[in-house]
């Protein structure tokens, strides 16, 4: 999954659309990428594609995203997560990855 900060209904206007390898979740300002795949270097083309779109959607729409909010998280067993190394780019700035998130109040591990 990627949190994608700062461009919130925006966003949803003009260019959210959840298919069958992404999908889009917003509330309020946040804005989260998800995509799902057995294989992690298909999870992270898929993610690093995306988010090429999205950026020539907010240079066409003038708008910026906010790179200190917007990170990376990969979801799956502990030990597998921790030994897996994915690389997320936004306009060729790695995305910082976490290992826990708050989304809607709630704590994901």
């Amino acid at each position: 999954m990627v949190k994608v900060g700062a461009f919130g209904g925006y966003l949803y206007a003009g260019l959210s659309r959840s298919t069958e390898a992404v999908k889009y979740i917003m509330y309020a300002d946040d804005t989260n990428i998800l995509a799902d795949d057995d294989s992690i270097g298909e999870v992270e083309c898929i993610l690093n594609s995306e988010l090429v779109r999205v950026h020539l959607w907010m240079i066409n729409n003038r708008l910026q995203i906010n790179l200190s909010k917007t990170y990376a998280i990969l979801f799956g067993p502990k030990i597998v997560t921790n030994l897996l190394t994915f690389s997320i780019f936004y306009n060729n700035n790695l995305v910082g990855r976490l290992d826990k998130l708050v989304f809607l109040g709630v704590t994901i591990y």
